[in-house]
């Protein structure tokens, strides 16, 4: 029990070390701070905040109707006829 725990602890381990050892690594340097770096390499990624809501009066005052004409009727799509399946025969001993 405890060496699978400590094999799954490694696991972990090495896997937080490959994927977040890179993104790290690019935001120690940084000028604004690990923190902030991180920060804007999340939202660049997911787009979390990036999109600002609309103003009031950018938005359309009239509502938007669609096209009236008439469009041509659609044939059925045909269906193909079903039938039970037939019951499996046993197998013949040899």
């Amino acid at each position: 029990m405890l060496l699978t725990l400590g094999a799954t602890g490694a696991t972990l381990l090495v896997a937080a070390i490959l994927l977040g050892g890179p993104v790290l690594s690019a935001c120690t340097g940084d000028s604004r701070g690990a923190v902030a770096c991180l920060r804007d390499l999340v939202g660049d990624k997911f787009r979390f905040g990036r999109e600002p809501a609309a103003a009031p009066e950018a938005l359309p005052t009239q509502p938007v109707v669609a096209d009236a004409t008439p469009t041509e009727p659609v044939a059925p799509v045909p269906v193909p006829e079903t039938r039970p399946a037939e019951p499996a025969r046993p197998a013949e001993p040899r």
